[in-house]
C-alpha cells in the first residue's frame, strides 16, 4: 500500500507551522542572520529564496508524490506554496516579536531577513509535515 499523500489538510498546515517555528526561532534570534540581511545584496537573497523553494519542491515531489504528479499538480503546488508562504509569515512574526523586522522603516531589510530565516525553517517545516 502506497504512503503517498496528496491532499493538504488542516493537520498538515499545523505541522508545517510547528516545523517552521522550531527552526525559525533560533535562526531568527541569531545576530548573524540580522547581519547577513544587512550585508548580502538583494540578488543573493533572491538566489537563496529560489534555491530554498526548489529544494522544498524536490523534497515534496519525491517524498509526498513518489516522483509522479499525474493528476496531482494542483495539490503539489498548493503544498509547496503553503510551506514557503507560511514559513515566511512565521519567520516575519518571530523577527517582528524581537524587533528585528523593520517593515515600515526598511522593508527591503525586513524581507531579506525573513527570507534568510525562512530558508532553514522551510526545510524543518517540510520534514515535520512528512513525518507521521
Amino acid at each position: 500500500m502506497s504512503k503517498t499523500r496528496h491532499k493538504l489538510t488542516r493537520l498538515d498546515v499545523a505541522e508545517i507551522a510547528v516545523g517552521a517555528s522550531i527552526m525559525a526561532i533560533p535562526v531568527g534570534m541569531a545576530g548573524e542572520t540580522w547581519g547577513l540581511g544587512v550585508e548580502l545584496p538583494i540578488i543573493n537573497i533572491v538566489l537563496i529564496a529560489l534555491a530554498s523553494y526548489a529544494l522544498i519542491a524536490l523534497f515534496v515531489y519525491y517524498l509526498f508524490y513518489e516522483g509522479s504528479l499525474e493528476g496531482h499538480w494542483r495539490e503539489f503546488l498548493k503544498r509547496v506554496g503553503t510551506i514557503y508562504v507560511l514559513t515566511l509569515v512565521i519567520s516575519s512574526l518571530i523577527l517582528l516579536a524581537i524587533d528585528k523586522w523593520p517593515l515600515l522603516s526598511d522593508p527591503i531589510l525586513a524581507m531579506k531577513r525573513a527570507v534568510l530565516v525562512s530558508c532553514p525553517a522551510s526545510f524543518a517545516a517540510t520534514v515535520l509535515d512528512h513525518l507521521k
